[in-house]
């Protein structure tokens, strides 16, 4: 019977082989991932099928496959350039949400709505809702009128409440 040792050269017991077996096994991302009875007869070669529910309890269980799955994604680098190329041919034969997914995928796009605040030669800023300036122009007698620049993020619900209406009705004196 073949021996194995861990790094100590100490002798593992039969449990620390059977999460080695596993673990190696599930984090491949070619193979399948096993219900437990499968893996305690086909990988760690038991002929009990309870085996594994006797040497682990359901929190160790839950713990190796959740340590698999993240060696499994680390490892998984072949399959996603596969599912990459997969996707990339179905959007250039035309599949519109493959198109969408790819655009998402490969160049940042996003379902988020995000408002643009244009500056003066109507390119769209950057801005964080805390740093939005409202500037009023207005044109009496021939002069320019700039009011000093407010910071909303210091005004209270009341006072952003005052603001709106003074934003409306500029607006609509200024439809007039």
């Amino acid at each position: 019977m073949k021996q194995i040792h861990n790094n100590n050269n100490q002798r593992l017991t039969a449990k620390d082989r059977a999460r080695l077996k596993i673990m190696e096994y599930l984090s491949n991302p070619d193979n399948e991932f096993l219900p437990w009875v499968k893996l305690c007869h086909d990988i760690c070669g038991y002929a009990n099928p309870r085996q594994l529910f006797e040497l682990f309890t359901i929190e160790e269980r839950r713990e190796i496959e959740q340590s698999a799955l993240f060696e499994r994604r680390k490892n998984g680098a072949r399959q996603s350039a596969k599912v990459d190329q997969a996707l990339f041919n179905k959007a250039v034969a035309g599949d519109v949400a493959a198109i969408k997914l790819w655009y998402q995928r490969i160049e940042g796009w996003s379902e988020k709505k995000q408002h643009e605040f244009p500056d003066m030669n109507c390119k769209p800023q950057n801005l964080e809702p805390q740093q939005l300036e409202v500037v009023f122009v207005k044109a009496e007698n021939g002069r320019t009128v700039i009011p000093p620049t407010i910071d909303l993020k210091n005004l209270s619900i009341d006072e952003l409440n005052i603001f709106e209406k003074i934003i409306s009705q500029v607006s609509e004196s200024s439809k007039n």
